[in-house]
């Protein structure tokens, strides 16, 4: 049990370093020559790198106020949507999480980042398989970061380590 609650533990603090790892979707999708889109697109990159070191020391009101910022300039950013999730997520709001990184999974179903989390969601209220669906074919990805892969293993090891001795995981 203790092994259990260890790896849970560890698989909480890979996941907020994995977000120092993660490749920005784009700077901006809309990136054309103008002095205006290069200067909005330089100051979206800042801005996700500002948002990086706070969550990286889980300076989550920090990381609010960037991603406030980051979404004002780009409604639809993917990086500051994970990371408003992965904050939701690491404080135990699970519903807000979810539909955060269901959101983002409809549009983009390769995003690593969100499948993770949300696997994770699916971990903590014991729906097993659902979790295994999520990370189940981030494994047969070429591409995949390797930290996002061995965040998926993690998963599925402690997935595993319950489901399969009868072990409980004690709730909140």
């Amino acid at each position: 049990m203790k092994k259990v609650i260890l790896a849970v533990v560890i698989f909480a603090a890979v996941l907020s370093v994995v977000v120092l790892k993660c490749k920005c979707i784009s700077i901006s999708n809309s990136v054309t020559t103008s002095q205006g889109s290069v200067n909005n697109a330089y100051i979206l990159e800042s801005r996700r790198q500002n948002l990086f070191d706070y969550l990286r020391n889980r300076k989550d009101k920090s990381a609010l106020s960037e991603i406030a910022e980051i979404l004002s300039l780009d409604p639809d950013d993917t990086v500051a949507l994970w990371a408003k999730g992965e904050i939701l997520r690491r404080n135990y709001e699970f519903e807000k999480a979810r539909v955060i990184f269901n959101k983002i999974l409809a549009q983009q179903p390769d995003y690593a980042q969100a499948a993770i989390s949300l696997s994770y969601i699916k971990y903590h209220e014991r729906n097993y398989d659902e979790a295994i669906g999520l990370l189940t074919p981030l494994l047969k990805r070429k591409d995949l970061e390797r930290e996002n892969l061995a965040l998926a293993y993690m998963l599925l090891g402690s997935i595993n380590a319950v489901s399969y001795t009868h072990l409980t995981l004690p709730t909140n």
